[in-house]
Protein backbone atom coordinates (compact mmCIF):
# COMPACT_ATOMS: atom_id res chain seq x y z
CA UNK A 1 0.00 0.00 0.00
CA UNK A 2 2.45 2.36 1.15
CA UNK A 3 4.51 2.06 -2.74
CA UNK A 4 1.17 2.56 -4.06
CA UNK A 5 0.70 5.42 -2.54
CA UNK A 6 4.60 6.60 -3.23
CA UNK A 7 3.79 5.79 -6.78
CA UNK A 8 0.85 7.85 -7.12
CA UNK A 9 2.25 10.78 -5.49
CA UNK A 10 5.33 10.81 -8.78
CA UNK A 11 2.41 10.89 -11.40
CA UNK A 12 1.61 14.44 -12.72
CA UNK A 13 -1.59 15.37 -10.63
CA UNK A 14 -4.11 15.00 -13.42
CA UNK A 15 -3.53 11.41 -13.62
CA UNK A 16 -3.61 10.90 -9.99
CA UNK A 17 -7.29 13.19 -10.24
CA UNK A 18 -8.01 10.72 -12.97
CA UNK A 19 -11.37 8.69 -12.08
CA UNK A 20 -13.59 6.25 -13.90
CA UNK A 21 -16.44 7.92 -15.83
CA UNK A 22 -19.89 6.92 -14.12
CA UNK A 23 -21.83 4.14 -16.48
CA UNK A 24 -24.22 5.67 -18.72
CA UNK A 25 -27.97 5.40 -17.93
CA UNK A 26 -28.61 3.18 -21.15
CA UNK A 27 -25.79 1.30 -20.76
CA UNK A 28 -27.18 0.33 -17.05
CA UNK A 29 -30.71 -0.26 -18.26
CA UNK A 30 -29.50 -2.87 -21.12
CA UNK A 31 -27.69 -4.59 -18.28
CA UNK A 32 -30.96 -4.97 -16.61
CA UNK A 33 -33.10 -5.86 -18.83
CA UNK A 34 -30.73 -8.72 -19.50
CA UNK A 35 -31.29 -9.91 -16.02
CA UNK A 36 -27.44 -8.95 -15.30
CA UNK A 37 -28.64 -7.63 -11.76
CA UNK A 38 -25.70 -8.40 -10.03
CA UNK A 39 -23.64 -6.41 -12.28
CA UNK A 40 -25.96 -3.61 -12.17
CA UNK A 41 -26.13 -3.50 -8.22
CA UNK A 42 -22.24 -3.18 -8.57
CA UNK A 43 -21.98 -0.53 -10.89
CA UNK A 44 -24.50 1.59 -9.11
CA UNK A 45 -22.64 1.40 -5.63
CA UNK A 46 -19.68 3.15 -7.16
CA UNK A 47 -21.65 5.89 -8.93
CA UNK A 48 -20.84 9.32 -7.89
CA UNK A 49 -23.48 11.49 -9.21
CA UNK A 50 -27.39 10.33 -9.03
CA UNK A 51 -27.91 13.75 -10.32
CA UNK A 52 -26.89 13.39 -13.54
CA UNK A 53 -27.58 9.75 -13.69
CA UNK A 54 -31.46 10.93 -12.97
CA UNK A 55 -31.25 13.07 -15.82
CA UNK A 56 -29.64 10.97 -17.96
CA UNK A 57 -32.61 8.09 -17.32
CA UNK A 58 -34.95 11.54 -18.13
CA UNK A 59 -33.27 12.63 -21.16
CA UNK A 60 -32.82 8.74 -22.47
CA UNK A 61 -35.30 6.56 -21.32
CA UNK A 62 -38.28 7.96 -22.88
CA UNK A 63 -38.97 4.73 -25.27
CA UNK A 64 -38.08 2.10 -22.35
CA UNK A 65 -40.54 -0.33 -21.53
CA UNK A 66 -42.76 1.14 -18.41
CA UNK A 67 -42.18 -2.09 -16.61
CA UNK A 68 -38.81 -2.54 -16.38
CA UNK A 69 -38.00 1.07 -16.21
CA UNK A 70 -40.79 1.37 -12.73
CA UNK A 71 -38.59 -1.58 -11.68
CA UNK A 72 -35.08 -0.18 -12.57
CA UNK A 73 -35.79 3.34 -10.98
CA UNK A 74 -36.87 1.91 -8.10
CA UNK A 75 -33.29 0.07 -7.93
CA UNK A 76 -31.37 3.05 -8.63
CA UNK A 77 -33.30 4.90 -6.13
CA UNK A 78 -32.60 2.53 -3.41
CA UNK A 79 -29.00 2.53 -4.38
CA UNK A 80 -29.03 6.78 -4.21
CA UNK A 81 -30.85 6.40 -0.67
CA UNK A 82 -28.40 3.87 0.64
CA UNK A 83 -25.30 6.38 -0.27
CA UNK A 84 -26.85 10.20 1.41
CA UNK A 85 -25.22 11.31 3.93
CA UNK A 86 -28.48 12.80 5.76
CA UNK A 87 -31.72 12.17 5.84
CA UNK A 88 -33.51 14.97 3.13
CA UNK A 89 -36.43 15.78 2.08
CA UNK A 90 -35.02 16.33 -1.35
CA UNK A 91 -32.78 16.09 -4.01
CA UNK A 92 -31.67 13.13 -6.51
CA UNK A 93 -32.43 10.46 -4.26
CA UNK A 94 -35.77 11.09 -3.16
CA UNK A 95 -36.17 12.49 -7.21
CA UNK A 96 -35.36 9.33 -8.07
CA UNK A 97 -37.82 6.97 -5.84
CA UNK A 98 -40.08 10.02 -7.19
CA UNK A 99 -39.90 9.32 -10.75
CA UNK A 100 -40.01 5.63 -9.83
CA UNK A 101 -43.41 6.11 -8.44
CA UNK A 102 -45.22 7.98 -11.40
CA UNK A 103 -44.02 5.15 -13.89
CA UNK A 104 -45.43 2.80 -11.70
CA UNK A 105 -48.66 4.85 -11.89
CA UNK A 106 -48.64 4.76 -15.38
CA UNK A 107 -49.37 1.33 -15.36
CA UNK A 108 -52.54 -0.82 -15.40
CA UNK A 109 -53.24 -1.03 -11.53
CA UNK A 110 -53.58 -4.42 -9.36
CA UNK A 111 -51.02 -6.65 -11.88
CA UNK A 112 -49.07 -9.28 -10.89
CA UNK A 113 -46.10 -6.51 -11.68
CA UNK A 114 -47.69 -4.05 -10.04
CA UNK A 115 -47.97 -6.00 -6.77
CA UNK A 116 -44.95 -6.91 -6.63
CA UNK A 117 -43.71 -3.54 -7.32
CA UNK A 118 -46.02 -1.72 -4.35
CA UNK A 119 -44.34 -4.35 -2.35
CA UNK A 120 -41.12 -3.60 -3.28
CA UNK A 121 -41.08 0.23 -3.12
CA UNK A 122 -42.43 -0.14 0.70
CA UNK A 123 -39.50 -2.79 1.56
CA UNK A 124 -37.52 0.38 0.55
CA UNK A 125 -39.66 3.25 2.46
CA UNK A 126 -39.33 1.48 5.72
CA UNK A 127 -35.66 0.95 5.34
CA UNK A 128 -33.24 3.55 7.99
CA UNK A 129 -31.74 5.36 5.32
CA UNK A 130 -35.01 6.36 3.22
CA UNK A 131 -35.86 8.47 6.47
CA UNK A 132 -37.12 11.92 4.97
CA UNK A 133 -39.62 10.47 2.83
CA UNK A 134 -42.98 10.46 3.59
CA UNK A 135 -44.65 7.04 3.38
CA UNK A 136 -48.35 9.05 3.49
CA UNK A 137 -48.53 10.33 0.03
CA UNK A 138 -47.17 7.15 -1.11
CA UNK A 139 -50.15 5.14 0.15
CA UNK A 140 -52.62 7.08 -1.12
CA UNK A 141 -51.42 5.41 -4.21
CA UNK A 142 -51.84 1.97 -2.80
CA UNK A 143 -55.33 1.88 -1.84
CA UNK A 144 -56.99 -0.93 -3.64
CA UNK A 145 -53.76 -3.09 -3.25
CA UNK A 146 -54.14 -2.74 0.76
CA UNK A 147 -57.15 -2.87 3.05
CA UNK A 148 -57.55 -0.41 5.57
CA UNK A 149 -55.65 -3.00 8.32
CA UNK A 150 -52.31 -3.10 6.49
CA UNK A 151 -53.03 0.99 5.00
CA UNK A 152 -52.61 1.68 9.28
CA UNK A 153 -49.74 -0.77 9.94
CA UNK A 154 -47.85 1.08 6.67
CA UNK A 155 -48.40 4.58 8.16
CA UNK A 156 -47.57 3.84 11.91
CA UNK A 157 -44.70 1.92 11.34
CA UNK A 158 -42.06 5.15 10.75
CA UNK A 159 -43.97 7.05 13.61
CA UNK A 160 -43.47 3.80 15.65
CA UNK A 161 -39.89 4.29 14.99
CA UNK A 162 -39.33 8.01 16.20
CA UNK A 163 -41.59 6.83 19.12
CA UNK A 164 -39.11 4.34 20.30
CA UNK A 165 -36.35 6.99 19.63
CA UNK A 166 -38.27 9.28 22.15
CA UNK A 167 -38.68 6.08 24.73
CA UNK A 168 -35.08 5.60 25.02
CA UNK A 169 -33.56 8.56 25.25
CA UNK A 170 -30.44 9.22 27.79
CA UNK A 171 -32.77 11.17 30.98
CA UNK A 172 -31.41 13.81 33.02
CA UNK A 173 -30.10 13.26 36.58
CA UNK A 174 -32.41 14.53 39.23
CA UNK A 175 -29.96 16.48 40.80
CA UNK A 176 -30.01 19.15 37.26
CA UNK A 177 -31.55 22.18 37.02
CA UNK A 178 -35.13 22.46 37.46
CA UNK A 179 -35.60 24.01 34.21
CA UNK A 180 -33.56 21.47 32.94
CA UNK A 181 -35.85 18.50 34.41
CA UNK A 182 -39.07 20.59 33.07
CA UNK A 183 -38.39 20.61 30.16
CA UNK A 184 -37.44 16.83 29.80
CA UNK A 185 -41.04 16.34 32.00
CA UNK A 186 -43.13 17.98 28.83
CA UNK A 187 -40.94 16.33 26.04
CA UNK A 188 -41.55 13.13 27.88
CA UNK A 189 -45.47 14.13 27.85
CA UNK A 190 -45.06 15.14 24.52
CA UNK A 191 -43.69 11.67 23.50
CA UNK A 192 -46.32 9.91 25.32
CA UNK A 193 -49.35 11.50 23.31
CA UNK A 194 -47.46 10.94 20.19
CA UNK A 195 -47.06 7.32 21.38
CA UNK A 196 -50.61 7.15 21.90
CA UNK A 197 -51.31 8.31 18.42
CA UNK A 198 -49.37 5.41 17.07
CA UNK A 199 -50.99 3.13 19.35
CA UNK A 200 -54.29 4.31 17.89
CA UNK A 201 -52.98 3.40 14.19
CA UNK A 202 -52.16 0.12 15.28
CA UNK A 203 -55.61 -0.22 17.19
CA UNK A 204 -56.74 0.54 14.18
CA UNK A 205 -54.63 -2.38 12.06
CA UNK A 206 -55.70 -4.71 15.01
CA UNK A 207 -59.72 -4.79 13.62
CA UNK A 208 -58.58 -6.88 9.97
CA UNK A 209 -57.06 -10.05 10.02
CA UNK A 210 -54.87 -9.22 7.62
CA UNK A 211 -52.79 -7.22 9.68
CA UNK A 212 -53.90 -8.43 13.37
CA UNK A 213 -50.59 -10.39 14.58
CA UNK A 214 -47.87 -8.01 14.06
CA UNK A 215 -49.73 -4.84 14.69
CA UNK A 216 -50.45 -6.67 18.07
CA UNK A 217 -47.08 -7.36 18.56
CA UNK A 218 -46.10 -3.54 17.49
CA UNK A 219 -48.98 -2.37 19.54
CA UNK A 220 -47.38 -4.08 22.69
CA UNK A 221 -43.68 -3.85 22.04
CA UNK A 222 -44.48 0.24 21.89
CA UNK A 223 -46.31 -0.01 24.95
CA UNK A 224 -43.41 -1.75 26.36
CA UNK A 225 -40.77 0.19 25.73
CA UNK A 226 -42.57 3.51 27.32
CA UNK A 227 -42.85 0.95 30.47
CA UNK A 228 -46.47 0.34 30.44
CA UNK A 229 -45.88 -3.22 30.92
CA UNK A 230 -49.11 -3.68 32.41
CA UNK A 231 -50.90 -2.76 28.81
CA UNK A 232 -48.40 -4.81 26.82
CA UNK A 233 -48.68 -8.22 28.42
CA UNK A 234 -52.24 -8.73 28.03
CA UNK A 235 -51.53 -8.18 24.51
CA UNK A 236 -48.42 -10.39 24.47
CA UNK A 237 -50.85 -13.26 25.84
CA UNK A 238 -53.20 -12.61 23.37
CA UNK A 239 -51.01 -12.97 20.52
CA UNK A 240 -50.39 -16.67 21.11
CA UNK A 241 -53.09 -17.98 19.43
CA UNK A 242 -52.61 -15.49 16.27
CA UNK A 243 -49.74 -16.56 14.21
CA UNK A 244 -47.44 -19.47 13.27
CA UNK A 245 -44.72 -17.21 11.79
CA UNK A 246 -41.62 -18.45 13.32
CA UNK A 247 -40.02 -14.46 13.00
CA UNK A 248 -43.44 -13.42 14.55
CA UNK A 249 -43.43 -15.52 17.30
CA UNK A 250 -40.00 -15.56 18.35
CA UNK A 251 -40.48 -11.52 18.59
CA UNK A 252 -43.13 -12.15 20.94
CA UNK A 253 -41.69 -14.60 23.24
CA UNK A 254 -38.74 -12.32 23.55
CA UNK A 255 -41.23 -9.33 24.50
CA UNK A 256 -42.85 -11.02 26.74
CA UNK A 257 -39.58 -11.68 28.58
CA UNK A 258 -38.59 -8.17 28.68
CA UNK A 259 -42.21 -7.69 30.40
CA UNK A 260 -42.29 -9.90 32.42
CA UNK A 261 -38.84 -9.14 34.04
CA UNK A 262 -39.17 -6.00 34.32
CA UNK A 263 -43.27 -6.82 36.27
CA UNK A 264 -40.42 -8.83 38.89
CA UNK A 265 -41.81 -12.20 36.95
CA UNK A 266 -38.84 -14.17 36.69
CA UNK A 267 -39.75 -17.55 36.46
CA UNK A 268 -41.85 -16.58 33.46
CA UNK A 269 -39.71 -13.90 31.98
CA UNK A 270 -36.77 -17.10 31.83
CA UNK A 271 -39.63 -19.21 30.11
CA UNK A 272 -40.28 -17.01 27.54
CA UNK A 273 -36.90 -16.32 27.13
CA UNK A 274 -35.70 -19.76 26.32
CA UNK A 275 -39.14 -19.78 23.92
CA UNK A 276 -37.59 -17.05 22.10
CA UNK A 277 -34.20 -19.06 21.51
CA UNK A 278 -35.90 -22.17 20.45
CA UNK A 279 -37.74 -20.18 18.00
CA UNK A 280 -34.91 -18.59 16.60
CA UNK A 281 -31.12 -19.58 16.11
CA UNK A 282 -29.77 -16.71 16.00
CA UNK A 283 -31.73 -14.67 18.38
CA UNK A 284 -28.86 -12.62 20.20
CA UNK A 285 -30.90 -10.34 22.27
CA UNK A 286 -32.40 -13.37 23.47
CA UNK A 287 -29.58 -15.40 24.80
CA UNK A 288 -28.13 -12.01 26.43
CA UNK A 289 -31.40 -11.30 28.03
CA UNK A 290 -31.58 -14.99 29.55
CA UNK A 291 -27.89 -15.10 30.37
CA UNK A 292 -28.31 -11.67 32.14
CA UNK A 293 -31.49 -13.14 34.82
CA UNK A 294 -29.77 -16.38 34.60
CA UNK A 295 -26.34 -15.30 35.77
CA UNK A 296 -28.55 -13.09 38.71
CA UNK A 297 -30.10 -16.09 39.71
CA UNK A 298 -26.37 -17.81 40.20
CA UNK A 299 -26.19 -19.47 36.84
CA UNK A 300 -23.12 -18.69 35.92
CA UNK A 301 -21.68 -21.50 33.68
CA UNK A 302 -25.42 -21.24 31.58
CA UNK A 303 -24.72 -17.21 31.44
CA UNK A 304 -21.13 -17.87 30.02
CA UNK A 305 -22.45 -20.08 27.48
CA UNK A 306 -25.35 -17.89 26.69
CA UNK A 307 -23.24 -15.01 25.92
CA UNK A 308 -20.61 -17.16 24.15
CA UNK A 309 -22.76 -18.40 21.48
CA UNK A 310 -24.73 -14.77 21.43
CA UNK A 311 -21.30 -13.33 20.59
CA UNK A 312 -20.24 -15.99 17.53
CA UNK A 313 -21.71 -15.41 14.28
CA UNK A 314 -24.25 -18.50 13.09
CA UNK A 315 -24.85 -19.00 9.70
CA UNK A 316 -28.78 -18.14 8.48
CA UNK A 317 -31.49 -15.47 9.16
CA UNK A 318 -30.36 -12.35 11.23
CA UNK A 319 -31.64 -11.71 14.89
CA UNK A 320 -35.69 -10.72 14.29
CA UNK A 321 -34.57 -8.17 17.24
CA UNK A 322 -31.93 -6.27 14.75
CA UNK A 323 -34.69 -6.24 12.17
CA UNK A 324 -38.20 -5.21 14.32
CA UNK A 325 -37.88 -1.14 13.39
CA UNK A 326 -37.33 -1.78 9.61
CA UNK A 327 -40.61 -2.91 9.48
CA UNK A 328 -40.92 -3.61 5.83
CA UNK A 329 -37.84 -3.48 5.14
CA UNK A 330 -36.91 -7.02 6.17
CA UNK A 331 -39.01 -8.37 2.76
CA UNK A 332 -36.83 -6.03 0.60
CA UNK A 333 -34.88 -8.71 -1.04
CA UNK A 334 -37.57 -10.99 -1.60
CA UNK A 335 -40.06 -8.68 -2.66
CA UNK A 336 -37.53 -7.12 -5.04
CA UNK A 337 -36.21 -10.71 -6.52
CA UNK A 338 -40.51 -10.87 -7.16
CA UNK A 339 -40.41 -7.56 -8.91
CA UNK A 340 -37.52 -8.88 -11.18
CA UNK A 341 -39.21 -11.78 -12.11
CA UNK A 342 -41.52 -9.23 -14.43
CA UNK A 343 -38.54 -7.47 -15.88
CA UNK A 344 -38.47 -8.50 -19.67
Amino acid sequence: MRGALALGLCLPLSAGLAQSPDPSATDLFRAYRLRQFDQVSSQLAGVRDFGALRKQIAREGGAWPLEARAAFLLEVADAALQRRERPMRTGPEVGLFEDACQTARRLAPLGEFDSAWQAAALSVLSAPYAAGISVDGHLTHMRGRYDEGQIAMKRAMPRERLSWHEATQVQPTLTGPAQHDMNFAFRSRLGRAGMRDVVKLFETARRYESARAEATLRQAALLATWEEHGEALPLLAEFDGLSDDPWLRHMAALLSGRSLEAAGRGTEAQAAYRSAITLQANGKAARLALASIVFASGGREEADRLVSEALTEQPGPPDPWSEFLGGDFRFLDARRAAMREHVR
